[in-house]
């Protein structure tokens, strides 16, 4: 007989059914006590199909005596367990609120496809703590339980109308693994897209598989779609290209991401287990960090008011209407028509800005003492940003969350969901360059141009020049006149600054500080390879593999056959400043004062695994050798604090040198004196398909009084290196010069990429008749290459073939929508189609 509201289940009262999903239903009750006491519950009632599974009954039973022992905060607690009539059923803590699913269905019903920055990474923070919770639980005798979800996913996730986030089912998701998953009844369709790539190939899990489904609900949270979603993908399409990292980050989805909360993400995301997040605690502290520097005045009752919010109409109609304030009101509407839009539209409206939002230190933190005239920077730093004077600011584009169109609204206390802005940020100056004059020699890119970098084949069409779209060019003719000027004229920038040695002309120079504290490289504890060390001796390190290794290059720059370096990082007191950082090569090299040391490498890493490697630390007695095997994938340094410099074309070439600033930088204080080297890897690698992007990314020690030179990269990292940046001060200036076109060395060429190289080049000459003859015979070769095809494009609007050149350019995007150059060129072609709608001047 079917159960009604009303009926008495054991010692419950049945209030209302609240559902059917996967192996149970839901009905709200109320525990019924002496005297009238009265407590409400949620009951949990096995399904009857399940009953009769004697294996599986057994498993929910002990796994809900387990479940039974959880009371935290993040997790829903469960009171009771038992059976009444033949039918198991829990006694749940009865959390007022909303599953985290129907609110999601909820937000985007009313046009929140995505969820405003600090609410997702709060969501996701609180689901850390409940999880980490679970996971370090132990019995009475000290022993760890080994509890793992195995089923996370916005499912079971609920969220109260006072904004506390609990997870739920802990005690059934072992039991449910007993069946197969994908016949159960009831399961929700799409549950598969939250498995680990460990747990979808059937292996044994731990915490681990726990913080990947929790990275993917905060993926699904900030983008409004799964990392894989899309009718075209199978159940073990999805799978497997979810096992192998084959998704966008979520930054390629929504473009006003920042990079920081991007890497986090994808850290939880990593297939490679030892990459991943050791812990939800782990990921928890780095989505805290990120939270409270992003947007300070962050509280839970911002999550209450958009769950109060979208489920206002329940709540009126249950008789208890809760409050929002106005104010929340006003930010939530402004997000829905500034911010929220579908994915799918996201790349094409995405603001092109010549430099990106920056990040702010962490709040309260003291800044660290600065050159003369070097005010603090964050650790993302543009290329186009170091290179302007004092005197000139930049513009904080995308950072806000909820922007408001008003001036009334922007003279208000700031929102705590809006990070604290500032109206300019002043850049650092270049030594030498008057405070109010811009930096003479600059190599500031065109508008656009730091957007749209180059890809690895080198040979780019020179990007969209958005203040010549966004005004009357004149077009060249073919006869070299001039043509009448057109409001609608479609047409590329020339390539940035000369290149140096070109007319005698210098190369252009910038410069930066890199801060002791704050653009540092922090190592953990894990990754010391050999403890116990003696100060007072000396030891030799090398590397002992087998393997031949790459010959030197004089050139860093992307390729195939591009293989980790290994850097170590000495670890003592009594360590000098000057060799606590190195690289390990096959020569022997002394040192002598450390108690420990590290090894690491810069990434991220390939698709293919690289080959282990043997490092060898020998003490100065015969005989006396220790042996370490180095994986490179198992030991990638995060790089997400040091310092992001960007706006580099990879169709250029680059010096860098490291020069001391006032008296230098000092790792641990003054007394191991001052640090002569840092660590630079490439910041970004070509997606496209002719780019080298089989190999490691570069990476290089960058040492002071020793030029290195770089080409085929758009974006380094460099920082320091320190297990604790607490004790750190001081700073070292990077300069960075341009000195040409890349050469290409050690680049293998096709056929393509070498026409496609050499219109780039034509293009950067402004010989465009030659770049249209050199892109036309890559494209006869390869119809739809990439680059040739916005060479020809660029090359054609600029002899002022617009409709041919649009026509390229549609074909470009049609074709090649991941590529990173695709959302400029979307804005450039609308741009151009708003100017072709609009009447020229005396026209009606």
């Amino acid at each position: 007989m079917a159960l009604q509201p009303g009926d008495r289940f054991g010692r419950y009262e049945l209030v209302s059914w609240l559902g059917r999903g996967g192996m149970a239903e839901t009905w709200r009750a109320r525990l019924v006590g002496d005297a009238g006491v009265t407590k409400p519950v949620l009951i949990k009632k096995v399904l009857p199909e399940f009953s009769g599974d004697e294996a599986f009954i057994s498993m929910f039973i002990s796994e809900a005596r387990i479940s039974a022992t959880l009371s935290h905060g993040n997790v829903a607690q469960v009171f009771d367990f038992g059976r009444v009539d033949g039918d198991y059923f829990l006694a749940m803590e009865l959390v007022d609120g909303q599953p985290l699913h129907r609110i999601l269905r909820r937000a985007a019903r009313t046009g929140l496809r995505t969820l405003p920055i600090p609410l997702a990474t709060f969501l996701a923070l609180e689901m850390c703590r409940g999880l980490h919770y679970a996971h370090t639980r132990a019995d009475e005798k000290g022993q760890p339980l080994g509890i793992v979800h195995r089923d996370i996913s916005p499912d079971n996730v609920l969220v109260s109308y006072e904004g506390q986030v609990k997870i739920v089912d802990f005690g059934i998701a072992k039991a449910r693994s007993l069946r197969s998953f994908f016949t159960e009844p009831g399961v929700v369709k799409g549950k598969y897209l939250f498995f680990s790539p460990e747990q979808a190939r059937g292996e044994d899990v731990d915490a681990r598989t726990d913080v990947w489904a929790t990275g993917v609900v905060l993926y699904e949270l900030l983008c409004g779609q799964l990392p894989v979603s899309g009718e075209q993908y199978t159940q073990l399409t999805a799978m497997t290209r979810l096992a192998n990292g084959e998704f966008p980050s979520p930054r390629q989805v929504r473009k006003d991401l920042p990079a920081e909360l991007d890497e986090i993400v994808m850290r939880a995301l990593s297939v490679n287990l030892d990459m991943r997040f050791e812990s939800s605690h782990a990921f928890g502290d780095a989505l805290a960090s990120f939270l409270y520097r992003f947007a300070p005045r962050f509280s839970s009752m911002n999550l209450a008011h958009l769950v109060r919010e979208l489920f206002r109409n329940e709540l009126t109609q249950e008789g208890r209407p809760m409050a929002v304030p106005p104010a929340f009101l006003e930010e939530l509407d402004a997000w829905r028509s500034n911010v929220a839009v579908t994915p799918s539209q996201a790349s094409a409206i995405a603001e092109v800005t010549t430099t990106p939002p920056m990040r702010r230190p962490l709040v309260g933190q003291p800044e660290a003492p600065e050159p003369p005239k070097a005010p603090g920077r964050s650790p993302r730093i543009s290329l186009a940003t170091v290179c302007i004077g004092a005197g000139a600011v930049l513009t904080l584009g995308a950072v806000a969350l909820f922007l408001t169109s008003s001036q009334q609204a922007e003279s208000r206390a700031p929102s705590p969901l809006r990070p604290l802005q500032e109206t300019g940020v002043t850049a650092a100056p270049v030594p030498g360059v008057e405070a109010d004059s811009p930096a003479r020699g600059s190599l500031l890119p065109a508008a656009s141009e730091a957007l749209l970098a180059p890809a690895a084949d080198s040979g780019v069409a020179p990007p969209p020049d958005a203040a010549a779209s966004a005004s009357m060019t004149e077009a060249s003719t073919t006869d070299g006149g001039t043509a009448e000027p057109s409001s609608q004229a479609l047409a590329l920038s020339a390539s940035g600054a000369p290149d140096a040695g070109a007319d005698g002309q210098a190369a252009s120079v910038s410069s930066t500080w890199l801060d002791a504290k704050r653009h540092v490289i922090v190592l953990p504890r894990r990754l010391v390879a050999f403890p116990g060390l003696t100060p007072t001796k000396t030891y030799q390190v090398s590397e002992r593999s087998d393997a031949p290794l790459p010959e030197p290059k004089s050139v860093q720059a992307p390729s195939p056959s591009n293989q980790p370096p290994v850097f170590f990082l000495l670890l003592g007191s009594s360590v000098s400043g000057e060799v606590t950082l190195g690289e390990v090569t096959r020569d022997a090299l002394s040192f002598r004062g450390a108690s420990a040391m590290s090894f690491f490498t810069l990434g991220p890493p390939t698709q293919k695994r690289s080959s282990r490697r043997v490092i060898q630390l020998a003490g100065t007695q015969p005989g006396v050798a220790k042996q370490f095997s180095f994986q490179p994938e198992a030991r990638v340094a995060s790089v997400e604090r040091a310092a992001l410099i960007e706006g580099l074309s990879r169709s250029d070439s680059y010096s860098l040198t490291l020069t001391s600033a006032g008296e230098g930088a000092f790792i641990h204080g003054l007394s191991r004196g001052a640090v002569r080297r840092v660590v630079c890897v490439q910041g970004s690698q070509s997606k496209t398909a002719e780019g080298p992007a089989a190999g490691w990314p570069v990476a290089f020690l960058l040492e002071q009084g020793r030029e290195v030179q770089v080409e085929g990269v758009d974006s380094l990292r460099c920082g320091f290196v320190d297990d604790d940046p607490s004790d750190n001060q001081g700073t070292v200036e990077l300069q960075l010069r341009k000195t040409g076109l890349a050469k290409g060395e050690g680049l293998p060429e096709s056929e393509t990429g070498g026409l496609a190289r050499d219109a780039a080049r034509a293009l950067q000459e402004r010989d465009y008749l030659k770049a249209t003859q050199l892109a036309q015979q890559c494209l006869d070769v390869e119809p739809l290459h990439a680059s040739c095809l916005l060479h020809l494009a660029s090359a054609q609007a600029r002899l002022g073939y617009n409709e041919p050149a649009s026509m390229n350019y549609r074909l470009f995007v049609q074709h090649h929508p991941d590529d990173p150059r695709t959302d400029g060129i979307r804005k450039l072609l609308a741009d151009y189609e708003a100017k072709g709608s609009q009447p020229r001047n005396g026209q009606q």
